[in-house]
């Protein structure tokens, strides 16, 4: 029994339309502003994933000269083509979404990036105080470390 590719829709495109229903919540206004920046983040980290994962797996089957086409008919070589060109639609909006978008909002709400050589060594540490100005962060002072056990063994096994 042959199936039919035109019932399937291809796994990895459908898993990019996901993502880009992520990065619409970043767009959409009704989603309060911090919101909106993690969801941008959540798309970066999916896409971060998918490329780690999924596109790595496409571009093994190649390298292994695999032919076997999805259950939608497509070869591996022309979904990493069709997966370049909608992850570059998806790129630029992010980018629109985040320096057109999101950045101008977070300055009217006094929210502001900037680099470490802006910062004086307090404000390095303001997150680390609280309310009060006292430490809510936990200083540990940690052992010299020693050879761990399992270090010893794998190093016995290496000379065998």
């Amino acid at each position: 029994m042959t199936l039919d590719p035109s019932l399937y829709i291809n796994r990895e495109l459908s898993w990019l339309e996901f993502n880009a229903r992520v990065l619409h919540e970043a767009f959409d206004a009704r989603n309060k502003l911090l919101e909106r920046l993690k969801f941008l983040s959540i798309f970066s980290t999916n896409l971060d994933e998918f490329y780690m994962v999924r596109v790595a797996g496409i571009r093994r089957q190649i390298a292994a000269g695999v032919q076997h086409n999805a259950p939608d008919g497509v070869a591996p070589a022309q979904q990493l083509a069709m997966i370049s060109e909608r992850v570059a639609e998806l790129m630029e909006l992010q980018r629109k979404c985040f320096y057109d978008v999101l950045l101008p909002e977070m300055e009217k709400n006094g929210i502001r990036l900037v680099s470490m050589s802006e910062l004086t060594p307090h404000e390095w540490l303001r997150p680390c105080l609280g309310f009060a100005g006292a430490p809510s962060c936990l200083a540990i002072d940690l052992p010299t470390p020693t050879r761990c056990p399992a270090s010893r063994r794998s190093s016995r096994r290496r000379r065998r």
